[in-house]
Order: C-alpha cells, then structure tokens, then sequence
C-alpha cells in the first residue's frame, strides 16, 4: 500500500491507495499537523471491507457483559486500568470513560502485543481494540469479548452484542477500509472504480476469506463512502472536544 503521505503528492489517475479511513477521517482531528491535507489532496472513491472494534476482557476476570465491567468499574474508582490501540480507540475510550463518570486508569504500550499478553494474564482490565488479533485468544479461553463498537454484530462472534445494544451508544464507531484516489480524478471514473469494487464484494470466495480476519465486504459509491468518513471525523472531533484531549504534535520525518 503506498503510504498517504506519498500517495497525496501523487496527481497520477491511475494510481490508488487502498487504506483504513482513519487517516483520512481521524487523523486530521488527533494530530496538530500532517504532511498532507485529506480534503485537497485525497477523494474517496469506496468503503470496501468493514472491521469490528471490540471490548475486551480477561476471561479470568469473570465478566460476562459491559454492564458488569462499568458496575465493577464504578464500584472500585481508580483501582481498574485499560489501553486502547492506537488511532481512534484511545479517544473513543476516554469519551466512554467520561461520559459514565468512571475512574479508570488508561494505560500506554508500545506494542500492542505486549497489551495483549497482559490482558490475557489479567494484568490488564480492559482493552479497546479491532477483534482480528485478538481472535486467537479469544478462542483460546483467554479474553472474552463484551462488545463489538459497530452498529452490526461480527458474523464471527454473533453471540457477542453492539455496545449500543448493551445499552452503551457512546461506544459505537464503524471501522472501515477503502479505495481514495488523487484529488484530480473524474468523478465518472471514481463511480466507474466503485461499481467494479462493487462487483467484486459479492464474490463468495471473498466473503470466507475476510470472515477469517473478522471482517466483511462492504462496497459504497463515492458519496455514501464520503459520508460515512464525515460521520467518523464528527464523532471523533465531538469526543476532542467535549474530553479536553489535546491533538498529537506530528511532523514530517
């Protein structure tokens, strides 16, 4: 995948950049500065496959449901701790945090693998993340998932609810990849690409394949797909600035 900084100084039609949204729709909103301006220098063209985020516990922990972890969390302030992985999860948690008033230690980590070993020895109490690396564990016996922040339930995991379903709508983000192209191309060969995006998306073979890393084909025109980045960057930005959190300072290298 070229990387978005490349690809924004690229005005060539015929090349694409097939990347999670968050650096078109989140980035802009956590981080002081960027190399490149996603509204002048990018265009969507379509959402392809949809992630689940999910909340996630140790299985030793005993709990079974978001509730029960908000009430252990109100019953013990300060006593519980949490990480989120890295791009809209940490401002997602903290607005979730804040808006049930609870006092939860949210914890940094390098590596996101170093959380998930604590998570599974119970070391740590909670973690907001996407579910495909934690699948492997989960399966093990290790963690259990309590809710998935999409506003659908994980074909791999139906059992497990929305966190709106939970009764937790402050908890809901869609997670999404897709296709953008540079700022110059048509809006007739954008609709073209999407149609052929498409058309793959209903390939059976293709639904089996993303099942297995928790994912689902989800094809959008170039409006729907510019949408659904306006929706994102407004619930992030919201989170900003009703939690105080202060934008990362981030400079070309």
């Amino acid at each position: 995948m070229i990387g978005v900084t490349a690809f924004a100084s690229t005005n060539d039609s015929h090349v694409l950049m097939y990347s999670p949204a968050a650096p078109i729709s989140v980035f802009p909103v956590i981080h002081e500065k960027l190399p490149y301006d996603p509204t002048r220098h990018i265009v969507p063209i379509a959402s392809a496959t949809d992630s689940f985020g999910t909340i996630s516990v140790s299985a030793s922990s005993n709990l079974g449901t978001l509730g029960e972890f908000v009430a252990r969390a109100r019953s013990r302030p300060g006593k519980l701790n949490c990480t989120a992985a890295a791009g809209a999860f940490p401002y997602l948690l903290a607005g979730f945090l804040q808006s049930e008033g609870l006092d939860v230690a949210s914890i940094s980590y390098r590596e996101q693998v170093l959380a998930m070993q604590d998570l599974a020895e119970g070391r740590l109490d909670c973690m907001v993340s996407t579910t495909g690396s934690l699948l492997p564990l989960a399966k093990a016996g290790k963690l259990r998932f309590l809710a998935v922040t999409n506003n659908r339930r994980s074909p791999s995991m139906p059992d497990v609810p929305t966190a709106t379903e939970a009764g937790y709508p402050e908890l809901w983000f869609e997670g999404f990849q897709g296709f953008f192209a540079g700022r110059d191309m048509s809006i007739e060969l954008r609709n073209r690409i999407a149609a052929d995006i498409a058309t793959v998306a209903n390939e059976p073979l293709l639904a089996t394949r993303m099942a297995a890393l928790d994912q689902v084909a989800h094809a959008t025109t170039p409006a729907e797909f510019s949408e659904m980045i306006e929706i994102q960057r407004a619930k992030i930005a919201e989170i900003v600035k009703r939690t105080g959190a202060k934008p990362e300072q981030r400079e070309r290298h």
